[in-house]
């Protein structure tokens, strides 16, 4: 996209102070020598609204570079929603204003992003991304769920935590920090068996590292990398120059745990693309597993004690590099600093290697939240499990032979929560009840939840004619055994599956049944069997019939299709359909699901009389390869086409 270049009037620049921004007379932007000393001339050099789109909310390649091609606005979109709401409204309204929209009023928009989080026009620190006034990267959620395959366990002995990870963005470089007590258990690639040695100045060896398997959403295209061990190592980890981890500033969650750096470590595990692939995908993890931290209890563990793993809530942004001396803050408090969480937000379904983000830097003030693992270790005489007995009432409650009463989006559910409790840990302790007393709640809840499948509505299809048949069709949740017609009289009809012409719609099915007509208004009262006995419950149906013409459809058939003409299967090419009807019939037609008719007339489709009946044999063509549906209509000689209630529908194959 060509880039827009503004000259500067300097009459213009004299008229106005230096903070002037558009001209009143005309609505134009009016770039002033004040813009260009605090605005980058590459920003500048674009109209105020592509400036907006292109600079501030997508485009920048490596954070800093622009990128010049075609602007996205899904794109636009989910890069604004991480800003102040009130620019949010302004950009809408500007937006939805059209023509109307003066560039002065975009520029304005502009200038107004721009503010500096401390409004310090004279700080060059403040024109960086993520010192701008009104952006707001709090938005952006981060969940992490710690999975142990393991609750109690044996000194010494092995286990692993799976860490499933979800956020409500796109990112390309990821960083999480997981604490644990170390009293009780410990990374394995951060052991201490090379404390006391000649190589304990060292930290763990290579060798030693990368023991951790990538999940899903990272294997293949993302590398790990081991940072530094929070912990007892002078130097350890990937960046040995960031020294022992007990200089640098823990989280303030931990660090109101008595004794936190003689108890507590940590180790942290950074993602990155893998650059030797050709395109890397940005990710959007939703409960995906990301890696799998290999750990053990100590040998030195006392029996009954317990140990959490997890990563601290106040992880992120707990310092502002923008809002400090850095070198002075270090110097106040001892300690160096390093965030324990930082992820790189970017653009969505762009090159991760690329780092296509909205601003220079997006990896700070994110929320976070942990749902911790906790482990004991066996013996002791404080080793308490979790209650069990009402979770396993509920799981036993569950009778898979009731399903086909309820409505299938509701049964699944219910099952789904059977299945997720019958998946919960025999292991937890009573410190966990909460995670049995939740499963057990779920089931209880989805069973409260169940819906009785039940018939949703009745319709006969057109304006039948007395002493002939009309097509009703019943629409049902689930899968009933057979429908139940009661008339005025109290006599009643069955018609089971076999006796009708089903069709799957959305948690049910469309039963298509043809009734005979002989007066002009008919009631019946519609009640359906899922079990052993009907519904109490039932819908009516009233059939008005005329005296006159017959348009009705009293059979189809398609001699050349494999299976029921409502469910089968037909090769390409030309196939004769035989649809038989009243005397009355003058025209047949046929509708597709893209609306496209074929019409056939008795002059050029005569068809043979049989009896009171009219055979008509029409060739068509089945076109086109997959599935395709059918449906009738009819009209007379004085009538216009009615739909009858029939169709065909079958895939088409070579």
């Amino acid at each position: 996209m060509a880039k827009k270049f503004i000259s500067i009037a300097l009459a213009v620049v004299l008229m106005f102070s230096t903070f002037a921004v558009c001209s009143f007379a005309t609505g134009e932007e009016v770039i002033t020598e004040w813009d260009l000393e605090h605005y980058p001339a590459e920003e500048l050099e674009y109209p105020p609204q592509e400036r907006i789109e292109r600079c501030l909310l997508s485009g920048q390649l490596y954070g800093y570079k622009l990128d010049d091609s075609e602007l996205n606005q899904d794109v636009i979109e989910y890069n604004l929603y991480f800003w102040a709401d009130e620019i949010i409204e302004d950009y809408h309204r500007l937006k939805d204003a059209g023509d109307n929209t003066t560039e002065a009023e975009w520029g304005a928009l502009y200038r107004k992003m721009k503010t500096p989080y401390n409004d310090d026009w004279s700080d060059e620190a403040a024109f960086y991304d993520f010192g701008y006034k009104y952006k707001v990267e709090s938005k952006g959620t981060i969940d992490v769920r710690l999975v142990s395959n393991k609750t109690v366990l044996e000194p010494g002995e092995e286990f692993d935590v799976d860490v499933h990870l979800t956020t409500n963005f796109w990112l390309s470089h990821a960083k999480l920090t997981f604490f644990y007590n170390n009293d009780v258990v410990d990374i394995m690639s951060c052991d201490e068996k090379y404390n006391g040695t000649e190589l304990e100045g060292k930290g763990q060896q290579a060798s030693d590292r990368n023991m951790h398997p990538m999940g899903d959403a990272f294997t293949g295209y993302m590398y790990e990398i081991e940072w530094s061990h929070w912990g007892d190592y002078t130097y350890g980890g990937y960046v040995a120059t960031r020294g022992d981890m007990r200089e640098q500033e823990w989280p303030e969650s931990v660090k109101s745990i008595e004794g936190y750096k003689d108890k507590y470590e940590a180790y942290a595990i950074q993602f990155v693309p893998n650059t030797k692939m050709k395109y890397v995908d940005t990710i959007k993890p939703d409960d995906d597993i990301i890696v799998t931290l290999k750990m053990k209890v100590k040998d030195t563990a006392e029996p009954g004690s317990t140990a959490t793993i997890f990563v601290p809530e106040d992880s992120t942004r707990k310092i502002d590099y923008t809002l400090l001396d850095i070198e002075a803050w270090q110097l106040e408090h001892n300690a160096k600093i390093n965030t324990c969480v930082e992820f790189l937000r970017v653009d969505p379904n762009t090159d991760a290697c690329m780092m296509y983000s909205p601003g220079f830097n997006t990896s700070y003030e994110h929320t976070v939240t942990c749902e911790s693992a906790n482990v004991t270790v066996a013996g002791g005489d404080n080793v308490e499990y979790a209650n069990y007995d009402e979770l396993d009432a509920a799981i036993a409650a569950y009778d898979s032979t009731l399903e086909s009463l309820y409505t299938p989006t509701s049964w699944a559910a219910y099952k789904s929560a059977v299945d997720a409790g019958s998946a919960v840990s025999r292991e937890l302790l009573k410190a966990e009840q909460s995670t049995v007393d939740a499963a057990t709640a779920k089931i209880t809840e989805a069973k409260s939840n169940l819906v009785l499948a039940d018939i949703v509505s009745v319709e006969a299809v057109g304006t039948p004619t007395i002493n002939t048949e009309v097509n009703v069709q019943v629409k049902v949740t689930g899968s009933p055994k057979a429908l139940r017609f009661t008339d005025a009289d109290s006599n009643s009809r069955t018609y089971n599956r076999e006796d009708a012409v089903i069709a799957s719609v959305d948690d049910g099915e469309i039963w298509t049944i043809k009734i005979a007509v002989s007066q002009e208004t008919t009631n019946y009262n519609i009640s359906a069997k899922y079990g052993d006995d009907y519904n109490a419950t039932s819908k009516t149906l009233t059939i008005n019939a005329t005296e006159g013409i017959d348009t009705s459809i009293h059979s189809v058939d398609v001699p050349e299709m494999y299976g029921s003409y409502t469910d089968g299967r037909i090769t390409a090419g030309v196939h004769n359909i035989v649809v038989r009807t009243s005397k009355d019939v003058h025209k047949i037609q046929f509708i597709d699901d893209a609306g496209i008719t074929r019409t056939y007339n008795k002059i050029d489709h005569t068809p043979v009389v049989d009896g009171d009946e009219l055979v008509w044999t029409v060739p068509v063509n089945f076109a086109f390869l997959g599935d395709i549906t059918l449906y009738l209509r009819t009209r007379a000689v004085d009538t216009t086409f009615a739909k009858t209630g029939d169709y065909i529908s079958c895939r088409v194959f070579f």
